[in-house]
């Protein structure tokens, strides 16, 4: 499944179909004044994910985890937008320990690993810095991160199962993660 949509201000985009589990949405509004959202919709009209919420102008990748069917956007923004949807990073997952660093909102991974996770993570800035792990289908695991401002700790997560896993990041400004297994 891959999709791009592009447009400006207010608008619902066409249809898009998705099998169950984790879908990638990578979306910008650089001119953006005001707030930016993407809301993912199902073929009724009943919101079943909201990826993108942002203030200002806009560059990120986010997790949106979607039964299978079909789909479509509700883009609010006051400038001109582009949405991407497809398949998370694939390829081999990495052994830990793994390190990430980015500005914004991203998904990283896939990583694998069993046991305990433990996190150090690290935010410069302003804005919320919240971290979820996910499975492979895109189902929350943990939450080791969820602050404002500057921010830098050590958290775990217990993981069940080898994975592959996925940090999906949100953060207004840069950020860093280190992980390892206990």
């Amino acid at each position: 499944m891959a999709a791009e949509f592009t447009g400006t201000g207010h608008q619902s985009t066409g249809d898009f179909t998705t099998s169950a589990g984790l879908t990638l949405v990578t979306a910008s509004c650089p001119a953006c004044r005001l707030a930016f959202t993407v809301t993912v919709l199902d073929s009724e009209g009943r919101a079943e994910d909201l990826p993108v919420t942002a203030f200002g102008p806009y560059e990120g990748t986010r997790a949106a985890t979607l039964p299978p069917g079909t789909h479509y956007l509700k883009v609010d923004a006051d400038s001109a937008w582009t949405v991407r949807l497809g398949p998370p990073p694939g390829g081999a997952p990495a052994d830990l320990p793994q390190a990430y660093a980015g500005r914004g909102d991203r998904l990283e991974g896939p990583f694998t690993a069993t046991g305990t996770l433990r996190l150090e993570g690290s935010h410069t800035g302003a804005g919320h810095f919240i971290v979820r792990v996910l499975d492979a289908d895109g189902g929350l695991v943990d939450l080791p991160f969820n602050t404002a401002g500057e921010h830098r700790s050590t958290a775990t997560s217990r993981l069940h199962g080898p994975g592959p896993y996925y940090l999906d990041v949100t953060a207004l400004g840069a950020w860093t993660l280190r992980l390892a297994g206990e």
